[in-house]
């Protein structure tokens, strides 16, 4: 991702206009856990901003995933969600290898439905050329580069028994015997997709009846899917067995996206004792990565140099005079509110307060509400949270108060404000056997 640009007067509109349209795209990764894996996403990161992506990286994360993991990634420009779990079926697990049942929680980015299009890299992936023109495909389509059936991960399968593969379609020809060829197959570790509320709802919903497979998600998007999959080249995710298995397919050069998949390919784990792992062409191609890794210039550091300096008031958290040592007491929210303060003021609006009634306005200013007109509150005054709500903290027992958090409840405890159409719509509609009937469960090479 390309660190944000400082821009004239005369262009910043513009580029704010340009800016809204961005966010309806976005890269995005997942990550689960305490362990080092959180190094590939900052590596991804990193990537991205080299090839000067125009869109932003959302990494998905589990409650799991450590505060300080979380700090390293927003440090590096990233948009950290937290998401819950997703536990498939006590059938699924008992089929599913372990390290793979945890990544049916990817699921759960089709919910991010603030954006139009988004590219799924998973975090041991590296972008060393630029891959925002992916977004323009067309949509209605999932797109995916094909996997290969010749490791041994596949042994269980009848094509690694035969040596079919669809790397190389002709060079075994698949049995009538066995039935229909089976369907493409794509590696999950690189996607784009569209996040969609319903998809997820179907997503889910057809997780709770599917047969049990060996590799968990990778196999599920692959049946889910199978009817909108659009193959593209291996150059958008590169699964370095391809490397040795159809070298023929590959034209190293011309590479933009590489799976650090192997066993012992982890360039932060990278040992080169592994089998494969001493080739000169995955030398090189660690050493490419920790190359972006170790560029120091491809932090991101726009907002740290932009605060640097910028003190907050006394006056600015709601008149509070006694305030300690920003860097002591204050959160990192109070940092952003002053760097957008600073960032925007040369294109700033005022709207009225009636859009953003901030609780203290009622105490400190009642002279400009008219509380009977505001369309927006914003319950950020000490204690004013209404799920949190007890009354004792100071100005919380005042009459307007004790009103809107009422209000507040109001609406949360009505059901009929429930999103209930997706429910409704899918009520009855049952997957047929032949959705699932030819399907053969195949593994990731992740």
């Amino acid at each position: 991702m390309a660190p944000p640009k400082l821009v004239s007067k005369t262009t910043k509109a513009t580029s704010l206009v340009k800016a809204a349209s961005l966010t309806s795209r976005a890269y995005v990764t997942f990550l689960a856990g305490n362990g080092d894996y959180v190094k590939g996403v900052v590596g991804l990161a990193k990537g991205l901003r080299k090839v000067q992506t125009a869109y932003p990286l959302v990494v998905a994360v589990l409650p799991d995933v450590p505060e300080e993991h979380r700090c390293m990634l927003v440090a590096q420009g990233c948009i950290v969600r937290e998401i819950e779990p997703v536990y498939p079926p006590e059938n699924q697990t008992q089929f599913a290898m372990a390290y793979y049942v945890i990544n049916y929680s990817k699921l759960r980015i089709w919910e991010f439905v603030e954006y139009h299009k988004m590219i799924y890299l998973d975090g041991d992936i590296q972008v060393f050329e630029n891959i925002d023109y992916l977004f323009d495909n067309p949509n209605g389509y999932f797109y995916a580069v094909k996997d290969c059936f010749c490791e041994k991960t596949w042994s269980h399968t009848p094509q690694y028994k035969i040596g079919y593969c669809q790397q190389c379609p002709n060079k075994v020809q698949w049995p009538a015997e066995l039935g229909p060829k089976p369907p493409l197959y794509f590696n999950a570790g690189m996607f784009v997709y569209e996040p969609s509320l319903s998809v997820y709802e179907d997503l889910l919903n057809t997780l709770k009846i599917i047969p049990p497979t060996p590799f968990a998600e990778q196999d599920f998007l692959n049946m889910f899917f199978k009817d909108v999959y659009k193959p593209i080249p291996p150059i958008y995710n590169l699964v370095l067995a391809m490397l040795w298995r159809h070298p023929e397919n590959i034209e190293l050069d011309k590479v933009k996206v590489v799976h650090y998949c192997a066993a012992g390919s982890k360039p932060w784990r990278y040992t080169g004792k592994e089998e494969n792992m001493d080739r000169e062409d995955i030398i090189m191609l660690v050493k490419k990565w920790w190359d972006i890794y170790n560029d120091e210039s491809l932090d991101y550091k726009t907002n740290i140099s932009l605060i640097e300096g910028v003190a907050l008031s006394e006056t600015s958290v709601d008149g509070d005079k006694n305030n300690k040592n920003p860097s002591e007491d204050k959160s990192l929210e109070f940092y952003i509110m002053d760097f957008l303060n600073m960032f925007f003021k040369d294109v700033y609006k005022p709207i009225p307060p009636i859009y953003n009634l901030v609780l203290a306005m009622l105490w400190r200013h009642p002279e400009n509400i008219e509380l009977d007109k505001v369309k927006v509150v914003h319950y950020c005054a000490a204690g004013s949270k209404p799920w949190r709500y007890t009354g004792k903290e100071e100005n919380m027992d005042r009459e307007d108060i004790i009103m809107l958090v009422k209000k507040w409840w109001d609406i949360y405890n009505d059901e009929s404000l429930d999103y209930k159409t997706n429910i409704s719509l899918i009520e009855g509609v049952a997957l047929s056997e032949t959705s699932v009937g030819h399907y053969t469960p195949a593994p990731s090479a992740a």
